[in-house]
């Protein structure tokens, strides 16, 4: 009985060690670095800031474009965070459909294991471009 209750206060003199959970990731996104305004053809880059990627996650960029008109997608380019997205780039149905645009720059942290891609959102901000 003795050894029991030795042992229950030897467990409450012990300090709990409670580990810090890792911080989660996180993000700005600010842009176009060039200036305004914007439209079709225009070569534009972001600055972009990432803290707490962990493992395999890595920041990546996501430029979209959609119809002022419609609301129909125009373009969109997934890229480095250093990279030079030119609005309406290649085969887009902006080439096609030359309205006036509302687009969306995202930062996303891609990463995961296997089949299994854990695709996290760091920030965004909104732009209008010309057709």
């Amino acid at each position: 009985m003795r050894l029991l209750i030795l042992a229950a206060f030897a467990v409450l003199l012990v300090p709990t060690i409670v580990a810090a959970a890792p911080p989660a990731a996180s993000g700005t996104i600010s842009g176009p670095n060039e200036a305004a305004p914007y439209a079709f053809g225009d070569e534009i880059t972001f600055t972009t800031t990432t803290s707490g990627l962990r493992g395999t996650q890595y920041p990546l960029v996501y430029v979209e474009c959609y119809s002022v008109v419609d609301g129909t997608f125009l373009y969109g380019q997934l890229d480095h965070p250093i990279a030079t997205f030119e609005l309406g780039a290649d085969s887009s149905q902006w080439h096609v459909q030359r309205d006036d645009a509302n687009c969306n720059a995202t930062l996303y942290a891609y990463g995961g294991k296997g089949q299994t891609p854990q695709i996290v959102e760091l920030a965004s901000l909104a732009f209008a471009a010309d057709g």
